[in-house]
């Protein structure tokens, strides 16, 4: 009877150990389970702008047997390059020239040995203009090359055109994108008959700016010179609780 009486106690509450350990199981598992629900999605923006600065380079260049020729001979060629700026209204002030800049030519024997001497030298030097007038930019640097006619050894280099609100243009783009990520995740919740809960991690992508309708993409991102018009497309990886 003892054995009994013993045994039983025993195995009841074993018993019930088990049957509320199970249930704290069950409670936490669930809990967590919640927890792990999430969902990741990826938003995007794209906007369209017109760039409002331009800057126009070219490379001017001159030959001489010395030095001080060559350098006299580029210095001849100025007045025509500030001409051409100043008849197109840019002021002597808004004509930027660079640093010179010289190498040698030396000459070689029949052995392909330098012998020392110099037969000739080359100056050169960068004109730069800057206007918010993006189409005369592109103008002059199609107007440009009749320089040559006057007997200027010119350069011209491929306009560059910029977007002076950029940055906060970027500030706005990437608000876009993460708000497009949060309606694309709105839309798979709804869909599946659940609610969508906070947003447990965001992480903005590069932003590409491209000329218009262009594909091009890089994982550095992209900042285009090279086009009045151009584009702007952030991403934003973002991930939410499903409750």
């Amino acid at each position: 009877m003892r054995s009994e009486n013993g045994v039983i106690p025993a195995a009841g509450i074993l018993a019930g150990a088990i049957i509320i350990g199970v249930i704290i199981f069950s409670y936490t598992w669930h809990s967590n389970y919640q927890l792990d629900q999430t969902i990741s999605v990826t938003g995007s923006a794209t906007q369209t702008f017109t760039s409002d600065i331009g800057y126009l380079r070219a490379r001017i260049e001159a030959s001489g047997s010395t030095a001080q020729q060559a350098y006299q001979n580029l210095e001849q060629q100025k007045p025509a390059v500030i001409n051409f700026f100043s008849e197109n209204g840019f002021q002597r002030n808004e004509i930027i020239f660079s640093t010179f800049n010289s190498y040698s030519r030396e000459d070689y024997d029949q052995n392909g040995r330098p012998t020392g001497r110099v037969i000739s030298w080359t100056y050169s030097q960068q004109v730069e203009v800057k206007s918010n007038d993006v189409q005369k930019i592109k103008a002059l640097s199609l107007e440009m090359g009749s320089l040559v006619q006057q007997g200027i050894n010119v350069q011209v280099e491929s306009p560059e055109y910029y977007y002076s609100g950029l940055d906060s243009l970027k500030i706005s783009i990437q608000s876009r994108a993460a708000e497009n990520a949060m309606v694309r995740a709105q839309k798979i919740s709804e869909a599946t008959d659940q609610e969508l809960g906070n947003m447990t991690s965001a992480r903005m992508g590069v932003l590409q700016i491209t000329p218009i309708n262009s594909n091009q993409v890089s994982g550095m991102g992209i900042n285009d010179a090279s086009s009045i018009e151009k584009e702007i497309t952030g991403v934003v990886s973002a991930t939410f609780q499903i409750e």
